[in-house]
């Protein structure tokens, strides 16, 4: 039987949530689809993909706008090449991630009548978009077949201008290549963050945190890159602990300091879906997460399988730290009961949900 075409959308393939997310799902239906991967920009993939996997590019240089009409220029262009990609393929169905990428493959499948699913990875009351681009937004969100999202919070925002019954909810799977990975090793004296390092995800705030708890004997690291680095390590600096912190920078190795890890923290001021703090309770780490818009609540049952703080709190973040650092007992059991809770996040779930959408939309 002849396998349907699928095009997923997006505008590269660095190491990323959204970018992850579609490389999941690419090793996971590749057996059953013929998948292709259209990139805005020529970049490498960060992750694995499988070699049946085409991974095809519309530019080979990211287009620069220095102003409006340079802006409406390069994205016209990419709106032509990417209808030129999707008819000399002849796809059955485009499903598109993030933003930008959403609303050209929306217009796109439109104008060739081919079914679309878009999927949007943050909070739009948090990341807006210029004037332009939000009146685009409004107008081609109301003519896909589905609008995924990843959080009920989500979901009550983008139902203001898409029909809630195209509006499905279905979380971030992990990556079977990260489940692989998970082993019984020695835990060390380590905190761990992983994300972007920048003012939305507050690293400063753990760092600060970090330097006013009893931290004898345990160091603090950061897993992942981001325009907030030398600003961070200038503030460790500053507090006397740059031997108790480390800067990994982005790294294919993230499973090792989930295996060794006591702790983990996440200080996000709003979330798309908290990616890396799925990853870390799938790990059996206790968590400690700003109950950020949108997604740690979904997830954590505060005292549960984790904790959650008030955005911004360092006081709250200094008491949940110092409680798990004082007693191993507690470490175990929340990150017992956080394993038992990301088990339902493992791909196969995911997986057969975001199956159920693409076979209604080819219908």
């Amino acid at each position: 039987m002849k396998k349907h075409k699928i095009a997923f959308v997006i505008p590269g393939l660095e190491s990323g949530g959204a970018e992850r997310v579609v490389s999941t799902l690419a090793n996971e239906l590749y057996n059953k689809y013929e998948i292709s991967i259209i990139t805005l920009w020529d970049v490498e993939p960060f992750y694995h993909l499988p070699k049946s996997v085409k991974h095809i590019k519309c530019t080979k240089r990211t287009l620069i706008s220095k102003n409006t009409f340079q802006a409406i220029k390069n994205n016209l262009y990419l709106l032509k090449k990417l209808n030129l990609i999707i008819i000399e393929n002849d796809f059955n169905l485009i499903i598109g991630f993030t933003s930008t990428a959403n609303i050209l493959a929306s217009i796109i499948s439109k104008k060739n009548k081919i079914p679309c699913i878009i999927s949007e990875r943050s909070n739009p009351n948090i990341y807006t978009l210029n004037r332009l681009w939000r009146a685009l937004r409004y107008y081609s969100y109301k003519n896909v077949d589905y609008l995924v999202v990843q959080t009920k919070t989500n979901q009550s925002i983008f139902k203001k201008f898409t029909p809630i019954n195209k509006i499905k909810i279905i979380p971030n799977p992990l990556s079977n290549e990260l489940i692989k990975k998970k082993e019984k090793l020695p835990k060390k004296n380590l905190i761990l963050n992983v994300g972007r390092l920048d003012k939305n995800k507050s690293q400063d705030l753990l760092i600060k945190a970090f330097r006013n708890v009893d931290n004898k004997n345990w160091q603090l690291v950061f897993v992942g890159d981001g325009i907030e680095k030398d600003n961070y390590i200038s503030l460790v600096e500053k507090l006397g602990i740059k031997d108790q912190v480390l800067f990994t920078g982005n790294i294919t190795n993230v499973f090792d300091y989930y295996n060794t890890s006591k702790i983990f923290a996440f200080t996000s001021k709003s979330e798309g879906f908290p990616n890396a703090l799925v990853e870390a309770m799938y790990f059996g780490l206790p968590c400690i997460s700003t109950d950020c818009p949108s997604g740690p609540s979904e997830v954590i049952n505060d005292e549960q399988n984790g904790y959650l703080i008030p955005v911004n709190d360092q006081n709250a973040l200094e008491l949940k730290l110092t409680v798990l650092i004082n007693s191993e007992k507690l470490r175990i059991q929340i990150g017992k009961n956080a394993h038992h809770t990301a088990l339902s996040y493992e791909p196969k779930n995911i997986i057969s949900q975001w199956e159920i959408l693409i076979n209604k939309a080819l219908e």
